[in-house]
C-alpha cells in the first residue's frame, strides 16, 4: 500500500485554459475550432480531409464552413465539385485575413 507524503502529485491537476470566441450576433462567431478548420483547409486543399485530420466528421466541418460563409460579408472558402483530382476547397482573401488577424488557434 503506497503512504501519502502530504504533497498533492501534480499529474492530475487540471490547469485553466482560456478560449476566445468572437461573436456576430447572437447565433454566429468565430473561435478555435473554426479558425484550426480554416486554417487545416489552407494547408490541404480539401474539406474533408481537415476534417479527418481534426477528428471532425464531415457533416460538422461543412456546417461550421457554411455558417463562416454565411454570417460575414462574402464566403471564407469556396468549395469545388468534380473527380478527385478536381475538388477541393480553397480559402478566400477573406479567409486568409480572418486566419492571420484573429490567429485563435495554437
Amino acid at each position: 500500500m503506497k503512504v501519502p507524503t502530504g504533497r498533492p502529485s501534480t499529474r492530475n491537476i487540471a490547469y485553466p485554459s482560456i478560449r476566445f470566441r468572437i461573436g456576430f450576433g447572437s447565433k454566429s462567431g468565430v473561435g478555435p475550432g473554426k479558425i484550426a478548420l480554416l486554417e487545416e483547409i489552407e494547408r490541404c486543399g480539401s474539406l474533408s480531409q481537415a476534417a479527418r485530420n481534426l477528428n471532425m466528421s464531415y457533416r460538422r466541418a461543412w456546417q461550421l464552413m457554411d455558417g463562416l460563409n454565411s454570417c460575414l460579408v462574402g464566403p471564407v472558402v469556396l468549395t469545388s465539385k468534380g473527380d478527385r483530382e478536381s475538388s477541393g476547397a480553397t480559402l478566400t482573401l477573406l479567409g486568409e485575413r480572418l486566419i492571420r488577424s484573429i490567429g485563435l488557434s495554437t
